[in-house]
């Protein structure tokens, strides 16, 4: 069992582990760019990864204040969702209304696996090894298709 400092403190290893991993890969255009922390640039728009206990996800979340704006722009990510599936090269989980951990309703495009924990280091290549090419398909996939979310 582990401490909640200790659970943190893997927490963080994992992430700077991947950040690591990532950092010598350049973006869709040649350039650097923090993997972890992915700027889409279009505000309520957030590539997120997550670790957990028993599971890793890697999404698009869709945070738009007002609901009508946040369908609309799911409505555009579904207008492209066969040309994502071609860039990511697998089924994706879509949900127009999701709600998140602090009760907020979103939008979120989601892919995860399950039985892998960021506490054994022994399952960290199979972790980054599932984040890698999902990041770089969907820096390819927004770099050719952002500005459709910019209306």
């Amino acid at each position: 069992m582990y401490t909640k400092l200790q659970t943190a403190q893997l927490k963080k290893e994992f992430y700077t582990s991947l950040g690591h991993y990532m950092a010598p890969i350049p973006n869709a255009h040649g350039h650097h760019i923090n993997w972890i922390n992915y700027h889409t640039g279009i505000k309520h728009i957030y590539c997120r990864i997550d670790v957990e206990r028993t599971h890793a996800s890697i999404g698009i979340e869709l945070t738009h204040p007002f609901s009508s704006d946040r369908m609309q722009c799911f409505a555009t990510w579904l207008q492209l969702q066969n040309m994502w599936h071609r860039h990511v090269g697998e089924t994706w989980h879509w949900q127009a209304e999701a709600e998140t951990d602090g009760q907020k309703i979103i939008s979120r495009i989601s892919h995860s696996i399950q039985n892998v924990t960021f506490l054994s280091k022994t399952d960290w290549p199979h972790l980054i090894s599932f984040f890698k090419p999902r990041l770089i398909a969907f820096d390819d996939f927004w770099l050719s298709t952002k500005l459709q979310f910019l209306v």
